[in-house]
Formats: structure tokens, sequence, C-alpha cells
């Protein structure tokens, strides 16, 4: 079982309202020390799937006190073992319980993960970059190791992930970030694919939407709802993301760069059935992300911000379905 080494800093006035919690919460092994004139830091052991309810314990107790500051460590290991407890989650022991089926990393670390992969940044537009260039020349020649290759260096799991959890939490904040990240990744590959298919000639067979390296049509949602169901899950047990990032690339790479290859040699009669291929597995990749978050019990911290964030989750999920089942029309009837 991972373990994690909880610090924070907080004023020496709170020393026994500290005791007391973790009274509360049976967490009997920590250590206390004397850092400046006026604060103390707290330590403690405490294994994964146990830490969030302990957390937002603490962040209800100790968050508008001045200079309060907590830091989470992940431990490859420690002895003796008996110095990680059995915690309870007092009130929570609900979510507690929740958290510990799922095996999921704490609300705190998953924010934070997935941030990272939000970040528009010079690394990000050429990874994109560099990943729509080889994405073409490999559908263009018809090579699936080039297009496997492309999607091995997509940043383009982050951005869905971040946006899902952003939704699961009411973050509006992280919600912004993560859809300028994503329509920037997006937007860059499209145009970049436009620009490539209008200067370099190719000769498309007539099927080449529907020849791709994901196969057009309903199989692609199964796809594209696995791909993000395992993005998600990469994301919230603290798992690898680069093997899932690659499915998630390649679930949305190869079908956009088609979309701009064909748009940028004018066969409009293939750009309709594109854009739905595009769609639906955006669509299908937000949707997984979404459930995945929702049923593994990630919450805002404050219990007096559930209630938003439930009804965003409710609603996104809504929304996400809606569009799922519209495109799965469209696609039927396109005869794919």
């Amino acid at each position: 079982m991972s373990k994690r080494l909880i610090e924070f800093i907080l004023p020496d006035s709170e020393m026994s309202t500290v005791k007391d919690l973790f009274k509360e919460l049976d967490l009997n092994v920590f250590w206390l020390e004397q850092v400046l004139e006026n604060k103390i830091k707290v330590r403690f052991l405490i294994n994964q799937d146990k830490s969030e309810a302990v957390l937002d314990r603490i962040e209800e107790k100790f968050a508008q006190d001045k200079g309060f500051n907590l830091f989470i460590f992940s431990l490859e290991a420690s002895l003796p073992k008996e110095q990680v407890d059995d915690v309870k989650g007092g009130d929570d022991e609900k979510h507690q319980k929740k958290q510990e089926e799922t095996s999921r990393i704490s609300r705190e670390e998953l924010y934070e993960e997935t941030e990272k992969g939000a970040q528009v940044n010079a690394t990000y537009i050429m990874l994109i970059v560099l990943s729509t260039v080889i994405a073409a020349v490999g559908i263009a020649v018809e090579e699936t190791i080039p297009i496997i290759g492309a999607a091995m260096i997509a940043p383009l799991l982050g951005p869905n992930v971040a946006f899902s959890l952003a939704v699961v939490l009411n973050d509006f904040k992280l919600m912004k970030k993560s859809a300028v990240a994503l329509i920037v990744g997006l937007g860059i590959t499209l145009i970049l694919s436009i620009i490539i298919g209008i200067v370099i000639k190719f000769s498309f067979p007539d099927d080449f939407i529907t020849s791709g390296t994901i196969a057009a049509g309903f199989r692609t949602i199964v796809v594209a709802l696995s791909a993000g169901i395992a993005g998600a899950l990469a994301f919230s047990t603290g798992a690898s993301s680069i093997m899932v990032g690659v499915v998630v690339a390649v679930a949305l790479l190869p079908p956009l760069v088609r979309l701009g290859l064909v748009i940028g040699e004018e066969q409009w009669a293939s750009v309709w059935q594109a854009f739905l291929l595009v769609m639906v597995n955006l669509v299908c990749i937000n949707l997984a992300c979404v459930v995945t978050f929702f049923f593994q019990g990630v919450r805002p911290v404050y219990k007096g911000q559930e209630d938003g964030a439930k009804k965003t989750s409710v609603l996104g999920i809504t929304v996400w379905l809606f569009l799922l089942i519209l495109f799965a029309v469209l696609i039927f009837f396109s005869r794919w």
C-alpha cells in the first residue's frame, strides 16, 4: 500500500487543537517540532487510500489560520510498519470508505497532477506541432508506426482529464484553464493539418476517412469511452499515465489530423464524416472521465460546496450523454 508523509505548519497556539483532532481520528503516531518562535511543524504517515478524509479535516480546522501550509510527500517505504495508523474518517467515514474502495490518491494530489496537464506553454505547443506533423506524414503514407509515435508525444490527455475534474469539483478556474489548453491544442492541430493538406497535395482514396487507425463508426465509441476511463483511473490512482495518454491521443489526434487534411485537400464530401468522428471521440473521452471521477467519490473539500459540485457533475454527464447520443445517431445515418 502506497503511503504519504503529510507535513503542515501552523501557529503553536493550535498545538492542543492538533492533539485533540488526532485523538478523534485515532491518529496516534505523529511528530511535533518547533520550527520558528511561534510556529510548529506537524508530520505523520498515512496510507494513500485513507488520506483525503484526514486532509479534509485538517483543512477545515486550520485553513483560516495565518501561516498555515500543508505539504504532501510520496513515501517509498517506512520502518517500522506500525508507524502508519489505521485512522478514522471522523464524521466523513463514508467518504473515506469510498476512497479506500477505489484506491485513489487524495483530491489534493489529483488536482495538482491534472492541473499540470492543463498548462499552455512552449513545450505544450511544440509537442502539439511535432505530433501533428508526424501524424500527418503517417496518415499520408498509410503507415501505422508514425501515427502511434505521434500519439506518444501528443499531450492531449491532460487537458481532457483536467476539464473533467473541474466539472466534478465545480472548479471554474480549472475548467477555464483546461478548456483553453484543449482548444489551443486541438486548434493548432486542425490549422496545421489544413496547411499541410493545402501545401502538400496528397491523393487520398474515397474511403480515406473510414480506413484510419481508429475505425470509423460505433467501434470508435467503445475505444474512446475505454480511453477516457483509463485516463481518469491513471490519474486518480497515481499510476503512470504515459501509455494511457497514447490511447487517448490515438483516439483524438489521427481523426483531427484527417479532418484538417481533407479540408486542405478540399474533399468536402468527407469533411462531415471526419468532423463527426472527432466530436464523438472528444465527447466519449470527457463523458468517461466525468463519470469515473464522480463514482470514485471525488468532491470538494467543504460540504457547503458539494451541492454545486453535484449539480455541475450531473449537468456535465447529461450534456455529454446527450451529445454522444446525437453524434451516434448522425453516425448511423451517415452509414459508416
